[in-house]
């Protein structure tokens, strides 16, 4: 086991007794992007991070210069301080060009307004735009007079290689926040899994605010 792996027991609380429970890739146990990490991150927010609202999924509606872009982003959210957040999600690796997508989705949103945000969230969440606009102000205030601030970036993947981490950690050191998410799953049985998300870049108490 190197320095980066970790080891898990499965504790049979009754006995004491434990067992190793083994790592396995998200794709050995047959786990879809779309269909199970992206629903999952949309029923719990909390996998990307904390103090999240989401605004919406499968977001494709960019317009560039009244020209239209066939682009679409996985997952688009809002923290508490009124900052957008894109997340891309790769059950594998994350390829070479992860980040640099996920940038491309970036400058796209750092367009977006405080009404077009509330349009999105009210259009996924199929509520009116008063209730829309509540749950967005309620949950970013500065909103409420402001526009959202500069974007923040976070892949999710079950890997992820230098190529991937040398980029983020440069341009966590120009000063934008850009972060990597790990996902791991662990079996417990043939039919019971776990699994876990740990942000390893940039490290929790590094945190850019």
């Amino acid at each position: 086991m190197t320095a980066t792996e970790e080891f898990a027991l499965s504790i049979e609380l009754s006995t004491r007794e434990a067992a190793p429970l083994s790592e396995v890739a998200l794709s050995d146990i047959g786990i879809k992007e779309r269909a199970d990490l992206q629903r999952w991150v949309e029923a719990y927010s909390e996998m990307i991070g904390p103090d999240l609202l989401l605004i919406t999924t499968e977001f494709d509606r960019w317009e560039l210069r009244q020209q239209k872009v066939a682009d679409r982003l996985d997952v688009l959210c809002l923290d508490s301080d009124g900052r957008l957040l894109v997340a891309e999600l790769k059950r594998g690796e994350a390829v070479d060009t992860t980040e640099l997508q996920a940038l491309k989705y970036a400058a796209y949103c750092s367009t977006l307004t405080t009404a077009e945000v509330v349009e999105e969230y009210s259009r996924y969440q199929n509520v009116s735009h008063e209730d829309a606009r509540e749950a967005v102000i309620g949950h970013a205030p500065a909103l409420q007079d402001g526009e959202p601030g500069s974007v923040r970036i976070r892949l999710l993947a079950g890997r992820f290689g230098p190529a991937v981490t040398s980029v983020v950690l440069w341009l966590g050191e120009l000063g934008l926040d850009i972060g990597c998410v790990e996902l791991r799953a662990r079996r417990l049985s043939e039919t019971h899994a776990v699994l876990t998300t740990r942000q390893i870049l940039p490290p929790p108490e590094a945190r850019i605010t």
